[in-house]
């Protein structure tokens, strides 16, 4: 399901958000998104990265909590939320914020959890997300639509994404202990900086940007909320950063998720 909702659906709904009426300042949030989603990653990594070294969690768990903290689930959970809540615009942030995701985690993010790494460029631009973004991107800015039925089949298989996502997270969360990850003191610190102190530290300096659109900052602060990315496991594992640790963090936050995106909400209504 993960492969299909990737490398199928995914990139079809990318596609799809081209066949909007052209808009200039959408054009323009897409750019701002991206810059403020590098910001964040810079700071946020490399604030993390300096200090990791104090925190004590054995087996290298020091090396994933910093991406634990930095990278969440923008791609199964981030984008069909945001174009849930903030519509086909909104949907088309999301994307952009996970361009700058891939590229600052394949690149920096693994520097963290191993400093011999090198980015793998190939697998980023071999990305058939980040292939459909290029593509949808230069189909927005030409005046050609596609026919309505290829619109519509692009919708009809769009319409899966929300629904396969919350398979996925539920399987992740069936398969551990509930009693491992109440007890896990560092995961709470995790789930608190990723769902509440970072994207509520990021609204408020937004909220002092002048100019700045505010649904641009508003899908970037939702994305900045959502619960660690399960794709931090896998690296974990890849890299021996104490993959367990990462594990029950992220199904933590998966938990709480539910209990802090109202508040987010607010806060962004509130600001924005």
């Amino acid at each position: 399901m993960s492969t299909l909702l990737l490398k199928a659906v995914l990139p079809l709904v990318i596609l799809s958000s081209s066949q909007v009426a052209f808009d200039g300042s959408v054009l323009q949030g897409f750019v701002v998104t991206m810059a403020v989603s590098l910001v964040f990653y810079v700071v946020v990594v490399g604030g993390l990265g300096l200090v990791r070294k104090r925190i004590p969690i054995p087996d290298g768990g020091n090396r994933i909590f910093v991406l634990l903290c930095a990278y969440g689930n923008d791609g199964f959970i981030g984008i069909p939320l945001a174009m849930q809540f903030f519509g086909s615009a909104g949907m088309l942030y999301a994307i952009a914020a996970n361009i700058v995701f891939n590229i600052t985690l394949f690149s920096f993010g693994i520097a963290v959890l191993q400093d011999k790494a090198k980015p793998d460029i190939k697998g980023i631009l071999l990305n058939p997300c980040l292939i459909c973004t290029v593509v949808a991107l230069v189909l927005y800015a030409l005046p050609f639509r596609f026919p309505t039925p290829i619109t519509d089949a692009f919708n009809m298989a769009g319409s899966m994404m929300t629904p396969l996502a919350m398979f996925i997270i539920g399987y992740e969360m069936s398969r551990m202990k509930l009693s491992d990850v109440v007890r896990d003191k560092w995961a709470y610190i995790v789930s608190f900086m990723r769902l509440l102190a970072l994207p509520a530290l990021a609204a408020v300096v937004l909220s002092f940007v002048p100019g700045i659109d505010p649904l641009v900052a508003s899908v970037s602060v939702f994305l900045l909320a959502m619960p660690c990315g399960t794709l931090n496991v896998i690296l974990s594992q890849q890299y021996g950063a104490n993959p367990k640790f990462a594990a029950r963090a992220t199904t933590q936050s998966m938990f709480l998720f539910l209990l802090t995106v109202p508040l987010i909400l607010i806060l962004v209504k509130v600001l924005f």
